[in-house]
C-alpha cells in the first residue's frame, strides 16, 4: 500500500490529510496555526518529508517532518 499525504492550506493555518490504504480512508493531522491565511502550499519533489507554505503577510514557512 502507498502512503499519500495532502497538504491543506486554510484561512487560519495548515493541516495534512494522510491515507495509508490507497485513499480508502483519510486521517487529518493537527492544524498548525498561522497569523495570516495560507496562500500556497507545495511539496518538495526531491524530499518527501519537506513542504513549503506561503502565508499572506508572513512569508514562506518550511517543514522537514511532513
Amino acid at each position: 500500500m502507498t502512503t499519500t499525504r495532502i497538504y491543506v492550506g486554510m484561512h487560519d493555518g495548515v493541516t495534512t490529510l494522510t491515507s495509508t490504504d490507497d485513499g480508502t480512508s483519510w486521517k487529518r493531522g493537527p492544524t498548525t496555526k498561522l497569523a495570516h491565511a495560507a496562500a500556497k502550499v507545495a511539496a518538495s519533489p526531491s524530499s518527501s518529508e519537506r513542504a513549503y507554505i506561503v502565508a499572506y503577510e508572513s512569508g514562506i514557512h518550511r517543514t522537514d517532518d511532513g
